[in-house]
């Protein structure tokens, strides 16, 4: 990219300027002290904001804004990289921003940069502030930094909804299941078969529906590494086929109901340190093998990093990110070297109408309530039509949310170097990683954690006593409940408070 900017100029009262590459200057040659002061009065005087300036030049507007307000959180874009190693020449960009205390990014990073810097509990409000002069030259960058943002803030905003829904339900998982750990009193490892050059993952979708037939077969099954998800489980024991794991991320009561049957004792079930506990614990009664994973909680990060710190052993850490289970059991095939998979049931949308794949709970669920008046079918009728239905062709329809899964589903494969070979008759889809990505991909190992499980659950209680910052990240989903619930307002310290009482209720009866 060629540079936006030319040789900056002296204004008449002595500041340094810069000039645009169209000869346009940031700011007015007179008075660029009155420029920023304008800048800085735009936005309403709120003492926790977020603010997103477009345009950094020798940040005196920068500058006037951090004035007018201290506690706030900045960040500033430039167009390139280039542009911002061209002004530091000049005005030393990097004592200005180390003195204003500000972060930084160029145009295209703005997407991913955001979600990492601005998180609404803490930061308040979000304001965007151009600079006219900067946006006017830069119409192009301008338009990409909008695009952007608004992409980044739809994921902020479901991120922080799925926070607040869920926020308190993690929190108390995680602490109880790292109790539990202390149980598991075995290491556990995964290696399966060498002659096993390829997996299956069993999601339960509608097409699960066509493959029944396939898994049933003893052969199919010795030729491939299964990995079921929770949902698919149930249809899978009807049908009489053992998984030879079961991957859970739902921390909700009701992803117990999928595992709440007799088990059988040669599965295994790997769960995220956040699952529900109550289905642990049912398969743990049951003989069945349990493994836990880190997943992207900042609670369970803490945890992981203590275990590592403290040299205790470990556990794995699993992408959970893209909030879907499926791409979880894809994210575990990876971790374990393989780079030929088949998915059946991933379908992120509803086929032939149906929405999940026969005898799943929410089948059993909806069987057990129906009646003459409210048969089964229009409870499927319900939940097919409970958000607004894109019917994408005669045989297919998606709403929002399966469409967002579905995109990140192929932004993950993507991001894999996974590619969809092709889709069977029998609803079974194959997906290849070329070998230069399976080198790189961790390979992950499930070991003992060595007794430390107690120690971590005091220290992190002592720690939020104490209002330690390094535990405040791990208690933004539970303040984000908190919030939603009690409608208090961005107090951090009253939140510590709250975790630290709710932290010591889940534990007291676990940790004895």
């Amino acid at each position: 990219m060629s540079l936006s900017y030319k040789t900056p100029i002296t204004a008449k009262d002595g500041t340094l300027i810069p000039i645009f590459s169209n000869n346009q200057a940031m700011f007015s040659k007179y008075s660029p002290q009155k420029d920023a002061e304008n800048f800085a009065s735009i936005p309403k005087d709120e003492p926790v904001q977020f603010f997103l300036v477009c345009g950094i030049g020798n940040g005196l507007h920068i500058k006037t804004l951090r004035q007018r307000f201290p506690k706030a959180t900045i960040l500033a874009i430039e167009s390139s990289k280039e542009n911002i190693e061209y002004l530091d020449n000049y005005f030393n960009l990097k004592k200005v921003i180390k003195e204003l205390d500000f972060s930084f990014c160029v145009a295209d990073e703005i997407e991913d940069f955001l979600p990492k810097k601005y998180i609404p509990l803490l930061h308040g409000d979000f304001s965007m502030l151009p600079l006219r002069s900067w946006a006017n030259a830069h119409p192009l960058q301008m338009n990409k930094i909008t695009n952007g943002v608004k992409s980044a803030l739809d994921k902020i905003t479901s991120d922080a909804s799925t926070q607040a829904h869920f926020g308190k339900i993690w929190h108390k998982n995680i602490l109880q299941n790292i109790l539990i750990l202390e149980k598991i009193n075995k290491p556990l490892e995964l290696n399966p078969n060498k002659k096993i050059s390829e997996a299956f993952i069993a999601a339960a979708g509608p097409s699960l529906d066509k493959s029944i037939h396939l898994l049933k077969d003893v052969n199919f099954r010795q030729n491939h590494f299964f990995i079921a998800t929770d949902t698919a489980l149930p249809c899978l024991l009807k049908n009489n086929i053992i998984p030879d794991v079961t991957v859970t991320i739902d921390g909700q009561l009701a992803s117990h109901k999928h595992f709440m049957q007799p088990l059988p004792k040669d599965m295994c079930i790997i769960a995220d340190l956040c699952c529900n506990t109550s289905l642990v614990v049912h398969a743990l009664k049951q003989g069945c093998d349990v493994m836990f994973f880190c997943g992207n909680h900042p609670l369970s990060l803490l945890f992981y990093s203590k275990i590592l710190e403290n040299k205790k052993g470990t556990i794995p850490f699993l992408d959970t990110s893209a909030g879907t289970v499926t791409i979880t059991a894809v994210e575990l095939a990876l971790s374990l070297g393989f780079n030929k998979i088949k998915i059946s049931g991933a379908d992120f949308g509803y086929v032939h109408k149906k929405t999940y794949a026969k005898g799943t709970y929410f089948e059993d669920l909806f069987l057990s309530s129906s009646n003459r008046i409210n048969p089964l079918i229009q409870k499927n009728i319900s939940l097919l039509y409970r958000q607004p239905l894109t019917q994408i062709n005669s045989n297919f329809a998606t709403t929002s949310t399966l469409k967002t899964y579905s995109e990140n589903f192929e932004k993950y494969c993507l991001s894999k170097g996974l590619i969809h070979l092709e889709t069977e008759k029998n609803g079974i889809k194959s997906y290849s990683q070329p070998t230069e990505f399976n080198r790189t991909t961790k390979k992950i190992k499930f070991e003992l954690v060595q007794n430390y499980e107690k120690e971590f659950i005091k220290w992190y209680i002592s720690a939020l006593e104490n209002k330690n910052n390094e535990i405040i990240p791990t208690i933004l989903p539970f303040a984000a409940w908190y919030k939603k619930k009690n409608k208090y307002k961005n107090d951090i310290f009253l939140f510590l408070k709250l975790a630290y009482y709710q932290s010591v209720m889940y534990t007291s009866s676990h940790g004895k």
